[in-house]
């Protein structure tokens, strides 16, 4: 059976977060002693996407090209 390394999600939640501009890699090294498969696997059970940019600058430059329409 796998044992997940994230035990406190409220906790891996609020770390996800205020590290949110950082790789899988860079997170799983910063949370300790799991893989970035493991972040990735815990970011998925959690709901987060692996998109790098956010959806506010998706909206923000679809309302530009709407503007030139």
């Amino acid at each position: 059976m796998f044992r997940m390394p994230v035990k406190d999600w409220e906790k891996f939640e609020k770390f996800v977060e205020t590290n949110d501009d950082q790789t899988q890699k860079q997170m799983a090294v910063k949370w300790g002693d799991c893989s970035r498969f493991t972040i990735s696997r815990s970011l998925k059970k959690l709901g987060f996407t692996r998109k790098k940019k956010p959806l506010v600058i998706k909206k923000e430059m679809r309302s530009e090209r709407e503007k030139f329409a």
